[in-house]
């Protein structure tokens, strides 16, 4: 029915390093979404999340999954956080540009 196709550890940590990459490329390169920006930083924290469950499985220990229930929770802060400033931001400034940010001085 299925053909019999093995992934070893290193295609699992292919995957895992390409999502890591994708995150920090658009970390860089998208500067001004502040939408995009939490997107890119939740996928640098799910991309080690993958890769503590994936060693984990490799290894037959339970630690990489507390390890990797833990950087879901900080990811999920992280994100609520940033919503919040996001609704301040669009309140102030009437857009989520993030280069509006350095012109709110307190």
């Amino acid at each position: 029915m299925f053909p019999n196709i093995f992934l070893t550890l290193n295609d699992y940590l292919l995957v895992s390093i390409s999502i890591f990459v994708i995150g920090l490329f658009g970390l860089t390169l998208v500067r001004q979404n502040f939408i995009l920006v939490l997107i890119c930083l939740d996928l640098l924290l799910v991309s080690c999340a993958f890769s503590f469950v994936v060693i984990s499985i490799f290894t037959q220990n339970i630690q990489g999954y507390f390890y990797a229930l833990f950087l879901l929770a900080i990811a999920a802060a992280e994100t609520s956080i940033g919503l919040g400033l996001l609704i301040v931001l669009y309140q102030f400034k009437g857009s989520v540009n993030l280069d509006l940010v350095y012109s709110i001085r307190g």
